[in-house]
C-alpha cells in the first residue's frame, strides 16, 4: 500500500517538471547556491496533501489514547 501511494505521489512530482524538446527540463539557478539548482515548485495540492499526512497523526494518537 506505502509502495503504491509512493509511486502515485512520484509520478504527480513528476508531470509537474517542464519538459522541452530534445529531453530538456526548466531549471531555476541560483549562482550562489549551484547544489540547489534544480527546484521542483509544489502545487497546492501537493502543499495541502503534506499538511494533512503530516497533522493527521495528531488527531489518531488523542483518539486512540484520551478519547
Amino acid at each position: 500500500m506505502v509502495s503504491h501511494n509512493a509511486r502515485f505521489i512520484l509520478r504527480k512530482q513528476f508531470a509537474a517538471i517542464q519538459q522541452y524538446p530534445g529531453g530538456k527540463v526548466k531549471v531555476f539557478y541560483h549562482p550562489a547556491k549551484p547544489q540547489k539548482s534544480y527546484l521542483i515548485v509544489a502545487g497546492k495540492m501537493g502543499i495541502l496533501l503534506t499538511l494533512f499526512i503530516s497533522a493527521l497523526p495528531l488527531p489518531l494518537f488523542y483518539f486512540k489514547y484520551y478519547a
